[in-house]
């Protein structure tokens, strides 16, 4: 039953696919509980398609070595006093 969850077309579907499909197939191996506990001996519960992974994102850094290098500006919100019409 490993063997089959593991095969190239099935490894990137949920259990849950995979039952179906090879019942649609006329196939009925297992339960669908049966493949997850499977699956679970062998420690493969986890996510079973290829993460992508992104690299740390360095916060940016304004370095002045003189006067007059940097410019900023505030961003704090403040609330516009209110005016009521009459």
């Amino acid at each position: 039953m490993l063997q089959l969850l593991n095969q190239p077309e099935y490894a990137v579907l949920a259990p849950a696919q995979v039952w179906a499909r090879e019942l649609d197939e006329g196939r009925w191996w297992c339960s669908e509980s049966t493949m997850y506990r499977i699956l679970r001996a062998a420690g493969q519960t986890g996510e079973r398609r290829a993460q992508a992974t992104h690299p740390a994102r360095t916060k940016p850094e304004l370095v002045a070595d003189a006067p007059n290098q940097v410019w900023s500006w505030d961003i704090e919100r403040h609330e516009a006093p209110r005016t009521e019409w009459r």
